[in-house]
């Protein structure tokens, strides 16, 4: 018994648009669904394997966005060591320092002072080298 029947060409189309499109993959493989069911085509499995592409992908971008959210922040951990109130010296790398916002001590680890000037200098020297590709300093004896 071999049927005659052919595979639903938006089916198809759905799976390779749903790689690129979430909602126009989404919408085709329902369209192709429907379209399965009354004229009684193959292709039902295509469709519904775009239908949970998207469904990954979606679920994928959410747990993405969750954990960047709770993600320490390294930028809060920076202005805290540059406001703290006072620090030891706990390493050769770092120090512990307390910080004080609203009358609430928090003890922090922050680099070492001279690692953050030497993280500030070579910041400053790719800022520089940035710069002169764009302008010419008529002012330095070159």
């Amino acid at each position: 018994m071999s049927s005659n029947k052919k595979v639903n060409k938006l089916s198809i189309i759905a799976l390779i648009v749903s790689i690129f499109s979430v909602i126009f993959g989404t919408i085709l493989s329902f369209i192709a669904i429907s379209e399965i069911k009354k004229n009684e085509e193959k292709g039902k499995g295509i469709a519904y394997c775009a239908i949970i592409i998207n469904i990954m992908k979606v679920i994928s971008v959410i747990i993405i966005a969750v954990l960047l959210m709770f993600s320490p922040s390294h930028t809060e951990n920076e202005y805290k060591c540059k406001h703290a109130k006072s620090c030891e010296d706990t390493s050769a790398q770092t120090y512990t320092c307390i910080y004080d916002n609203d009358g609430v001590e928090e003890y922090i680890t922050c680099e070492n002072k001279t690692q953050q000037q030497e993280k500030e200098a070579q910041k400053e020297i790719t800022e520089d080298d940035e710069d002169s590709l764009d302008t010419f300093d008529y002012d330095k004896e070159y």
